[in-house]
């Protein structure tokens, strides 16, 4: 089953920040997150990455076709204390002291931030050691995360795939699997 997911984080911060009604985010509580180089994989191909200032960038791509354009698109930015800003630097949204992520708009999305796991419905999604996604404690098909090394780390981690793939509000193909 194809699905074209495109740029990964667009819709999700596009979600996130072209709403009408923009409201000014406040400073949150939520456990810092790890802003180190990350990159994330789907089989052997990079498709989203953060650097070390924490910009975000993502290439387009087809679960059965791979990378569709290997033409490095800006996404936006995400800080330590949790905020997301979007290409034009504006909040987006922010992680909250109780692991919800907050619009800027006020929609809370429909996942949580617990710790060093993302829950998302009835499924708890989580990164092991070597970088593996894991959904309920078992290893997802090609998905992958370099540089995820300590738990703050992790969490950043879990909150990009989370805003990629889910934006505030959208079901997830991680709570599918």
């Amino acid at each position: 089953m194809t699905k074209i997911m495109g740029l990964m984080i667009v819709a999700g911060l596009a979600a996130c920040a072209g709403r009408a009604g923009t409201q000014t985010l406040a400073p949150s509580s939520a456990p810092a997150l790890g802003i180190a180089e990350l990159k994330f994989f789907l089989g052997d191909d990079v498709v989203v990455h953060l650097a070390r200032d924490g910009a975000l960038s993502a290439r387009s791509w087809s679960g059965d076709q791979g990378i569709v354009s290997d033409t490095w698109t800006a996404q936006g930015s995400l800080t330590a204390d949790a905020l997301l800003t979007s290409t034009s630097g504006g909040p987006a949204g922010q992680l909250t002291a109780d692991g919800t992520f907050k619009a800027n708009d006020g929609t809370v999305a429909d996942f949580r931030l617990v710790g060093e796991t993302l829950v998302v419905g009835g499924k708890r999604v989580t990164i092991d050691s070597d970088g593996m996604v894991l959904v309920n404690g078992h290893v997802t098909r090609g998905m992958r995360v370099e540089g995820a090394s300590d738990p703050s780390c992790r969490r950043t981690a879990l909150l990009v795939m989370a805003i990629a793939l889910l934006g505030p509000a959208r079901p997830t193909a991680l709570a599918t699997r």
